[in-house]
């Protein structure tokens, strides 16, 4: 081929005439001049902020997707946790008597008063009595530090799957009988109560099942003695005591 330059290509001397080299490097199949390569360099360099700038955007989107995710799931928790809270049931030992005079009995019997408080019934319940004494306490005392101790009642206790007493909402209370064994432990502990050697501690524990949920409610109360026998029958199944269970202050505790 001749080097002649009136041999050239008409294109390469257009370019020549326009100042652009025809071996300039060339971008994108395009030849590129300085000017051309700074502005093709800018455009590129915009480019990869605008994507940048996207991919942060997406990045805290996403981010902030999950974040009102789990605030929203955090909320229907809680309101199914408080719709729980205030229509299961929830049972309450209000109180607890002598089933039958301790002079007549080598036994303690007792009958707690438990009430369920709540708007659904407690089924599959279950309890369990623990008695013991502690030193004297006198009538009128505040006391409690002698049985600042904790109630085991509860451990170990479930609801009975299948059977079990139901406690149904309502102001009426159910009555639950102690089942005190008679042993030579059981017995001395009787003695020294009615004989006000010293004071009986009765700890108690009720299982129940609500909203398919286990349940407990534990409680304790101090038989409180007075002059005179504990209790006078008065008729058929009647019975009149003189001496009352109080509640210590301790010892309770519910979920």
């Amino acid at each position: 081929m001749s080097d002649d330059p009136s041999t050239k290509r008409p294109e390469q001397s257009a370019e020549r005439d326009r100042g652009i080299s025809p071996d300039a490097t060339q971008i994108g199949g395009a030849p590129q001049s300085n000017d051309g390569k700074r502005s093709y360099l800018y455009h590129r360099y915009q480019r990869s902020k605008e994507f940048l700038r996207n991919t942060k955007s997406d990045h805290w989107l996403a981010v902030g997707t999950w974040v009102l995710v789990i605030l929203t799931w955090s909320l229907v928790r809680s309101d199914q946790d408080a719709f729980m809270a205030a229509n299961r049931a929830w049972i309450s030992p209000s109180a607890m008597h002598l089933n039958r005079p301790l002079e007549s009995s080598s036994l303690v019997d007792v009958v707690v008063f438990a009430q369920d408080t709540g708007r659904a019934p407690a089924t599959n319940v279950a309890y369990r009595f623990h008695e013991f004494l502690v030193k004297y306490i006198p009538d009128g005392s505040t006391m409690t530090r002698p049985i600042n101790r904790p109630n085991t009642t509860c451990d170990g206790l479930t609801p009975t799957r299948g059977e079990g007493a139901v406690i149904y909402p309502g102001k009426t209370d159910s009555f639950i009988e102690s089942d005190f064994s008679d042993t030579p432990g059981d017995r001395a502990i009787v003695i020294q109560a009615r004989t006000r050697q010293k004071t009986m501690i009765i700890d108690g524990c009720i299982a129940y099942r609500t909203f398919d949920s286990d349940h407990i409610s534990e409680f304790r109360f101090m038989l409180r003695d007075v002059p005179g026998p504990s209790c006078i029958i008065t008729g058929v199944e009647k019975i009149g005591c003189a001496w009352h269970f109080n509640s210590t202050g301790t010892g309770a505790d519910a979920n």
